[in-house]
């Protein structure tokens, strides 16, 4: 379970930068916040699961 919630913090994290990158070329009017707010989670997200690990050592 540890090692999905670190790939599902990848995910948002790239999802985001896909929304920032190719947010105007799709013409979605919110593109730019809602990738910020996926990088914003996938961080977040993967700071949770680093600290889930470093506590299991």
């Amino acid at each position: 379970m540890k090692y999905f919630g670190a790939l599902m913090a990848l995910i948002y994290f790239f999802a985001g930068g896909f929304f920032l990158i190719k947010g105007e070329e799709l013409k979605l009017k919110y593109a730019i916040p809602f990738g910020v707010l996926l990088i914003v989670y996938g961080a977040f997200r993967g700071f949770t699961v680093y600290q889930r690990f470093k506590s299991e050592e």
